[in-house]
């Protein structure tokens, strides 16, 4: 019984607390959004990520008090955003609410393809309510830094990706 305990308490230390708990976010989403921070900040680091890529318009689009979690809803915005932004659990949540409402609005699909995957997050993430338009193309470098890693499962954005207004029945 005791080893049984030692033995659920080192895969409860494992996933929690060495891997890291993600909240709200899926393993599956949580790879779509490492492969979006690197090719949105050029480093594999969530803070950078979060650094160059979520401004307090984005924040508070995605909620800040859903992404910023109890701990980091206080009466001053400035503050919340500021705490949020140094936070791998807020971040993550942050960019998931972010884009998971700006692909709601789009009803899921940015480039019509029927399926909602991590390349319609990553355009999301980048263009945000104007996914959609014709001209939201990424640029190469920002295109090939997603295509170069893995995790995602969509292959080559940099020359098949075609954003446009689905017309669905």
């Amino acid at each position: 019984m005791i080893k049984l305990l030692i033995i659920l308490l080192a895969i409860f230390w494992n996933i929690f607390v060495v891997r890291g708990y993600s909240g709200l976010v899926s393993p599956k989403d949580e790879a779509c959004f490492q492969c979006i921070c690197i090719a949105s900040s050029g480093c594999n680091d969530i803070y950078e990520c979060a650094k160059k890529t979520i401004n307090k318009a984005y924040w508070n689009y995605a909620g800040e008090n859903i992404a910023g979690g109890d701990e980091n809803r206080l009466k001053d915005s400035n503050l919340n955003y500021q705490k949020c932004t140094e936070d791998r659990i807020c971040i993550m949540n942050t960019i998931y609410h972010y884009t998971d409402r700006v692909l709601r609005t789009l009803n899921m699909d940015v480039n019509c393809d029927g399926l909602r995957n991590c390349a319609d997050t990553f355009a999301a993430h980048v263009f945000g309510l104007l996914a959609q338009k014709p001209e939201s193309k990424f640029s190469i470098g920002l295109s090939k830094r997603f295509d170069r890693c893995q995790g995602h499962g969509i292959k080559n954005v940099t020359d098949n990706w075609f954003p446009k207004e689905c017309n669905y029945v």
